[in-house]
């Protein structure tokens, strides 16, 4: 008897297993008129996000639309996939972000029937490049329309959910939503990587990649940029080269022009006699030891000598191949243009905010710090900060903060606001 009694109870626990199964949350259930009643007792009908097509274990599993939640159902040879406009099509065609509506037979959890959803309020934007998201608002902005999100917004990138601060101005995205709120975000171009090796002879220069990326070539740089074949150019001066790459998804391509040989100029040595102690000494626009020999390319070079309570000398010299010296006498400056000048440059600095190149503001009272993971290299914007934890000024705006880390690079746009606490970013388990 008692036997029976727990084969009874087994039985009983298995059934509702099932039933949960394949159990729909009231809140996404597509409600039908009286006439249909009938119909829909029979082969209930909804409206899911695709998460995940089990092709080997004949499975789908479907997200929803409205709250938390997700439901696994299965699928067989008898199960019909169509698209929006009504047309067969196959199940390895349907792909996670996808919104579908299902018809299922309720006692067996067989799906019926799967289309893209044409329902009045499902939309799609396809090749999206212009948007931004605010994590703290908990919005999307794609070109001038705004949507909301929540923590059951799915994201894709090849076919694996990735963080929605993952997502990079530089991606290229297919958004669908329900109403107002954005349901799914499937990256359908991303982003990778590419650093430069041999540079040296670039720096202070420009690297172009394929038009798309133009930036200043510092040290240590990382630069983001979408997938896909590009030329990438460097110039600086006389120095000019360009190498073809493939920049591939999430990966780092290293652009190498360590091959460009320097270009061999004459030179001449000359050294700047100066009258005055402490004066600043600049060699086209770039400031070299004064009394000191310098070696530097033969031709016609501008001169600049700055020194406090004297006027700016400025002149040009004609450099030789051999050794020369050049006198330069520098004229008193009356006090009261002095005590001016130092007026007008102490009240200029004192309104003037520090900005990047950018135009965005530089705090001078917070600071941001990345905290993790630990050991890992550092870039805001490109530009190497440090190893975790590192901490740099925090600059306002819209940023990338990307992280190199056990051979793997993932990056996260960030908000920075000036004027509260410092922030701190810990991306260990993200």
């Amino acid at each position: 008897m008692r036997k029976k009694y727990f084969i009874i109870l087994a039985f009983i626990f298995t059934a509702g297993i099932i039933t949960t199964a394949c159990a729909v949350s009231s809140s996404s259930v597509r409600r039908t008129n009286t006439a249909q009643e009938t119909e829909t007792a029979k082969s209930p009908k909804d409206i899911g996000i695709i998460i995940n097509v089990d092709d080997a274990n004949g499975n789908i599993t479907l997200g929803s639309v409205g709250e938390d939640g997700k439901t696994i159902y299965s699928y067989n040879s008898g199960t019909t996939a169509y698209t929006k406009s009504g047309n067969v099509m196959s199940m390895a065609q349907l792909a996670p972000g996808d919104i579908v509506d299902i018809t299922y037979d309720p006692d067996s959890c067989i799906l019926q029937e799967i289309r893209i959803s044409d329902d009045e309020d499902v939309w799609e934007n396809s090749k999206v490049t212009v948007f931004s998201v605010d994590e703290t608002s908990y919005s999307m902005k794609i070109g001038q329309t705004l949507y909301s999100y929540s923590d059951n917004t799915y994201v894709f990138s090849d076919g694996e959910r990735i963080d929605i601060t993952e997502l990079n101005s530089e991606d290229q995205l297919i958004v669908r939503g329900y109403g107002t709120k954005v349901c799914s975000v499937v990256v359908d171009k991303g982003h990778g990587y590419v650093t430069l090796s041999g540079e040296q002879l670039f720096i202070g220069g420009y690297v172009d990649i394929g038009g798309r990326v133009v930036k200043v070539i510092q040290d240590d740089m990382l630069i983001i940029v979408r997938e896909g074949s590009y030329k990438v150019e460097v110039r600086n001066g006389e120095y000019v080269a360009d190498k073809q790459v493939q920049v591939t998804r999430n990966e780092e391509t290293v652009v190498d022009f360590s091959d460009v040989a320097p270009i061999v100029t004459e030179t001449g040595n000359i050294r700047f006699n100066i009258d005055v102690e402490d004066a600043v000494l600049y060699v086209d626009g770039v400031q070299m030891a004064a009394g000191e020999v310098l070696t530097i390319t033969s031709g016609t070079h501008s001169i600049k000598v700055t020194a406090e309570g004297y006027d700016d000398y400025t002149d040009t010299v004609e450099v030789g191949t051999g050794y020369q010296i050049v006198d330069i006498t520098l004229n008193e400056s009356s006090e009261d243009e002095s005590e001016n000048q130092t007026e007008t440059e102490s009240t200029t600095s004192a309104d003037e905010e520090a900005t990047d190149s950018s135009g965005n503001v530089v705090s001078q009272i917070n600071d941001v710090t990345v905290s993790g993971p630990e050991g890992g290299y550092v870039y805001f914007d490109g530009k190497y900060m440090g190893t975790a934890p590192v901490t740099f000024d925090l600059v306002t705006g819209s940023h990338v903060i990307s992280i190199l880390y056990n051979n793997e690079i993932n990056s996260y746009t960030v908000n920075l606001a000036e004027g509260g606490d410092d922030v701190t970013y810990d991306f260990t388990d993200r």
